[in-house]
């Protein structure tokens, strides 16, 4: 059942892209599955699951449970799995190693950059290159470091953007001719392929914990019942923070007008 499991729905291509974002191959994947698997089967053991299924809820496995939270097993992954499982913003220009601590969105190291490419000049030289920072786990621009040029010219239409995804869809509304801008294309891309790619993670996840051989389907449904509700729980929060960081940013820059 595994092998069928992991090698549809073209998982083998995604493993493909993953590749250009995150030094991750199949077996590593492979790992990370099975680390979540033994985490869940150690929080959620028959005989707890039995106990409360027959008797109600056993208090001694309760309070075990409740301490592996999903923020305790996120942080015990490697760095590549936790950039993984969070989605950042990943950007080629720079390989940015990430440290983290119990708080989920406590992440120092999180700034990259990348290079926009100004095509008013001729011929092309490498110095005419724009360069802009961001914050990996929301995109938002750090316009004071940024090169100014973009965002400050007079008349320019992208003054008012405050994420790398905002910048884009200003670059393709207004049709931009003059500035070369493939990087910030592909790391939104890489963006959304990492979200996809952990969707099919947790797919594959959900299949093996349900296709455990030595526990009953009672408590096969159990832990996958509680995986996908702290795994969903936990991306909500991770996406609640990215929005709370946006509207705090853009509120800070209405203040300042």
């Amino acid at each position: 059942m595994e092998s069928n499991v992991l090698n549809k729905r073209g998982y083998i291509s995604l493993i493909r892209k993953l590749r250009l974002i995150y030094p991750l191959d199949t077996k590593d994947i492979k790992k990370l599955i099975d680390k979540i698997v033994i985490w869940y089967n150690i929080k959620y053991p028959d005989n707890y699951i039995l106990s409360i299924t027959e008797n109600g809820n056993n208090g001694n496995y309760y309070l075990v449970s409740e301490a592996m939270n999903i923020e305790r097993l996120i942080y015990t992954l490697t760095e590549e799995e936790k950039e993984l499982m969070n989605c950042f913003y990943k950007s080629k220009e720079q390989n940015i190693k990430t440290t983290y601590d119990n708080n989920i969105n406590n992440v120092s190291n999180s700034e990259s950059y990348f290079y926009l490419y100004d095509y008013n000049t001729y011929p092309y030289k490498p110095e005419y290159k724009k360069i802009i920072y961001y914050d990996i786990k929301t995109g938002i621009i750090n316009k004071n470091k940024s090169n100014r040029y973009i965002f400050n010219s007079n008349g320019n239409v992208y003054r008012s953007v405050c994420t790398i995804k905002e910048l884009l869809e200003a670059f393709r509304k207004s049709n931009e001719k003059k500035i070369g801008y493939t990087n910030l294309v592909n790391i939104v891309d890489n963006y959304k392929t990492s979200k996809d790619a952990r969707n099919f993670l947790i797919e594959l996840i959900i299949a093996k914990l349900n296709n455990n051989p030595n526990s009953d389907s009672v408590c096969n449904s159990f832990r996958v019942f509680n995986f996908k509700k702290e795994i969903n729980e936990y991306i909500c929060r991770l996406e609640k923070f990215k929005e709370q960081e946006i509207i705090k940013k853009k509120e800070l820059k209405l203040s300042d007008m």
